[in-house]
């Protein structure tokens, strides 16, 4: 059966403060960045954990000029298991240093991209199919087209998990995700642990009571 294993994203995030001079350089969100050309996502890789900080990876910046990115992927990502079709694939919704580190403004946190450089990244991801096994060491992962039905979830697990900083999401996001596809809470009790509170939260992100 089935086990799945996680790793607690605030558990990883470390926080460094930006000066007020260099908070006044626009920050972007990772998808519109990729989608214009000026970042390039080389490698994506699974690290053993099926959801929270369960993806490492290296971006490279074309830019020609220092870049800000987001922390929170406010239009997640879909990354496609190159391991095998029996394999996990995951919704990207944050993104931080390889060691969880990020800098922030006071208002927004983000991670810096420097200019003509490439950098090492962890994602905080989830399983996005709920019968399929975990990602291993091994696999590589590539980026497509969010499928229509998962869209709305991810949006809604992506803006409560923004809302929602200092709050420990990564269960209830992961749980929000399966409940959306039908499955049931007693099913995904039997594969993955969660508590009352976090089903409740849950069921806060997709609007349901």
């Amino acid at each position: 059966m089935l086990e799945l294993t996680y790793r607690a994203s605030w558990a990883l995030v470390g926080l460094l403060f930006f000066s007020s001079a260099s908070a006044q350089t626009r920050v972007f969100d990772l998808s519109e960045v990729i989608e214009s050309g000026n970042v390039t996502l080389i490698q994506l890789r699974g690290n053993g954990s099926s959801s929270g900080a369960a993806l490492d990876g290296e971006l490279r910046n074309n830019s020609g000029g220092r870049l800000l990115i987001r922390t929170a992927i406010r239009v997640p990502l879909y990354l496609s298991n190159r391991g095998g079709s029996s394999r996990q694939n995951m919704i990207a919704t944050q993104i931080y240093s390889d060691d969880g580190g990020y800098l922030s403004d006071g208002s927004e946190s983000f991670i810096e991209l420097p200019t003509s450089s490439s950098i090492q990244v962890m994602f905080i991801a989830y399983c996005a199919d709920f019968e399929k096994d975990n990602p291993q060491y091994s696999d590589t992962f590539s980026l497509i087209d969010l499928p229509p039905e998962l869209a709305s979830v991810a949006r809604k697990i992506s803006d409560y998990e923004a809302a929602h900083p200092g709050q420990d999401t990564m269960v209830a996001s992961q749980v929000a995700l399966w409940l959306v596809q039908g499955v049931s809470a007693t099913e995904i009790k039997d594969k993955f642990s969660f508590d009352e509170n976090e089903l409740k939260a849950a069921r806060t992100i997709l609007g349901a009571n």
